[in-house]
């Protein structure tokens, strides 16, 4: 009975100490769900508010100026006269097109096709001509120059290589004085034809060719003209990307610049050993002097 009322009495005693740990969860549970509430209904109320004061501005795309252009429907011959039928009017953007770009019909009604006009071209003034061209190197003279021939040979001509389309220098050979002379007179020519041949395949040289017509500026086709009647002319082969004037000062070239002697030199006078004066037979003197290698020579 003892030992009985000492269990019971010893149950009795921790039972008021659960229930303290159970009220002590509940509470802590509830304050857990209650700060939970909270956070939630804090977080709401942020997600109203804006995020940044930052303005995002929207720039509208520029607009792209547009231009009447003239455009051919067909292909245009060379030296066919324009008709209206032959065009059509587009709008372009105009920094996409060339200066002269032409943009209504009657800027070009009653001229002529300067070269082979491909379709959708845009028209440009260079492509025109105010008079029919007579032949295929008449239309490619323009106002101000001249075309002009010379003779060539494989050397002179550059083996064949100056031929249509390519741009050279023409060089004077001529004789001043007993001393060879040469110098530069014409910079930068555009070859028209070849032995009379405007066409040319440009992987492939001309072929042997005895003439060469060059387009010249009317005062470099005087200059040529002039130099044929005292000396020879010569071709030297420019570069494609090469547009440049003389480099360096440029004249005339002599013997003494090949040499390195000073200019106006004279070759040096054979030294003279001795000198006596022969009687001639029909009456006066020579004079003659011991040579180098003991010859008399006439005294020049």
């Amino acid at each position: 009975m003892g030992s009985m009322e000492r269990r019971s009495g010893s149950s009795a005693a921790f039972r008021p100490r659960h229930n303290q740990n159970r009220t002590v969860m509940l509470v802590a549970g509830g304050v857990c769900l209650l700060v939970g509430l909270m956070m939630v209904l804090l977080a709401g109320g942020d997600s109203n508010k804006p995020q940044s004061d930052t303005t995002v501005v929207v720039e509208s795309a520029p607009e792209i100026d547009l231009v009447d252009v003239l455009v051919p429907v067909r292909p245009i011959e060379a030296g066919a006269e324009f008709m209206q039928d032959m065009f059509r009017v587009e709008q372009k953007p105009r920094v996409s097109l060339p200066s002269g770009t032409i943009s209504r019909f009657e800027q070009v009604k009653g001229q002529f096709a300067r070269d082979l006009i491909m379709t959708d071209r845009p028209m440009s003034d260079q492509l025109v001509m105010s008079v029919r061209p007579i032949t295929a190197i008449s239309k490619k003279i323009p106002e101000g120059f001249r075309a002009v021939t010379i003779p060539v040979d494989q050397t002179t001509g550059v083996e064949g290589w100056a031929k249509p389309g390519v741009k050279v220098d023409v060089a004077w050979t001529s004789n001043k004085s007993g001393e060879s002379l040469v110098t530069t007179i014409v910079y930068n020519a555009e070859v028209l034809s070849a032995g009379g041949n405007a066409a040319s395949n440009p992987n492939e040289p001309a072929g042997k060719v005895s003439t060469v017509t060059l387009l010249v500026s009317d005062s470099d086709a005087a200059k040529i003209h002039l130099a044929q009647t005292a000396g020879q002319l010569s071709l030297s082969l420019r570069g494609d990307s090469d547009s440049t004037g003389p480099r360096g000062p440029g004249g005339v070239l002599t013997l003494d610049d090949l040499l390195g002697r000073p200019a106006n030199s004279v070759p040096a006078v054979r030294k003279r050993l001795g000198c006596v004066k022969v009687k001639r037979p029909e009456g006066g003197h020579d004079e003659m002097c011991l040579g180098d290698e003991g010859n008399l020579e006439p005294v020049e």
